[in-house]
């Protein structure tokens, strides 16, 4: 009997090495709601001990392990300074607009369009006006002007550096730079730059905060005060996505305030007012953000708003019930 040629064997043997890699993907994907995605009964969540202390970043969880947020500013406003001074107080373990942070965490933040000029002129200006501590910043702060990065080698640069410096809390400013989508609305392009990152923020117990640069973010006629996480460019997938989002606006007329709005899940910020009115540094050359001292909206209130934020403004930590039991108006009011 003449032997089979070595070349017809070899191709048989892959062939079969194949089949059996096949076989081994298919039998673990089919075992994923077990292994990587296990049930969850009732019981079980009812008796979930939650521990704020190692899961919360910022605020009650509106940055938080295993999740990521939007932050959206238009292209001039102020986003960048706005995102770095929340690194650098972050990283220093300071409450930064309103947002309490209980100690000093590691940030990793990769700025697409910030050069080292730049970067220079924005930190010493922060950490002078926050007073924060040089060598803190150093050993929790890790800065990349990463101006060309993104698809595969993003995904294997930013999982090697998760891994290496276990960072808390990563940022990608902006996050469309990183995106290597062509259109952004694409609900398929969204989704392949998201589900990498969403298992790496799982599997390294970080946090992740996106900064969306879009042309000029503007609120929109009959929106809620929850919609304004779809007020960036690109797929509704992005704002289902997000746990939580904050969105920064030009002064209105008349006013001379910028206003950060806490969109999506606000009530994760732990403050009982939505908005937070912020003034630009009186320096260009020198910038960062403060909180105006006029809270007060200018636009025309509805009865007994005004008395509600009045009353929250000047108790910025208390709950919503008790701003209701104090105001007089049901929490449902307040929330509003």
């Amino acid at each position: 009997m003449t032997p089979a040629p070595v070349e017809l064997m070899n191709d048989e043997l892959t062939e079969a090495r194949e089949e059996t890699t096949e076989a081994t993907k298919e039998q673990t994907a089919a075992r994923m709601l077990v292994t990587t995605f296990p049930p969850m009964s009732y019981s079980y969540l009812r008796d979930l001990e939650i521990k704020p202390e190692e899961t919360h970043i910022a605020g009650k969880g509106w940055l938080r392990r295993g999740a990521w947020t939007l932050f959206t500013g238009g292209t001039g406003i102020g986003k960048s300074v706005a995102v770095q001074q929340m690194a650098a107080c972050i990283a220093c373990g300071r409450s930064i607009f309103g947002l309490s942070v209980a100690r000093p965490f590691k940030v990793l933040l990769l700025t697409a369009e910030q050069d080292e000029e730049t970067l220079q002129r924005d930190f010493v200006a922060i950490a002078e006006h926050e007073g924060l501590n040089a060598i803190t910043l150093d050993a929790n702060l890790q800065i990349h002007h990463a101006y060309a990065l993104d698809g595969k080698p993003l995904f294997l640069s930013l999982e090697s550096e998760l891994k290496r410096g276990g960072f808390d809390l990563a940022i990608l400013d902006n996050y469309q730079a990183y995106s290597g989508a062509s259109d952004l609305n694409d609900s398929a392009a969204w989704k392949e730059f998201i589900t990498p990152l969403s298992v790496m923020l799982k599997t390294y117990n970080a946090s992740m905060l996106l900064v969306d640069h879009t042309g000029k973010p503007r609120e929109r006629k009959g929106w809620g005060q929850n919609d304004s996480v779809y007020v960036g460019a690109g797929t509704s997938r992005k704002a289902n996505g997000a746990r939580t989002s904050a969105e920064l606006y030009s002064p209105g007329e008349g006013d001379e305030r910028y206003r950060l709005h806490f969109g999506k899940n606000w009530e994760r910020t732990g403050r009982t007012a939505r908005d937070l009115f912020l003034d630009r540094s009186p320096d260009a050359s020198a910038p960062y953000w403060t909180p105006s001292a006029d809270q007060t909206d200018h636009a025309p209130m509805v009865p007994g708003e005004q008395e509600i934020v009045g009353w929250a403004t000047a108790h910025p930590f208390t709950s919503l019930r008790a701003v209701a039991e104090a105001t007089g108006y049901s929490k449902s009011k307040v929330q509003r």
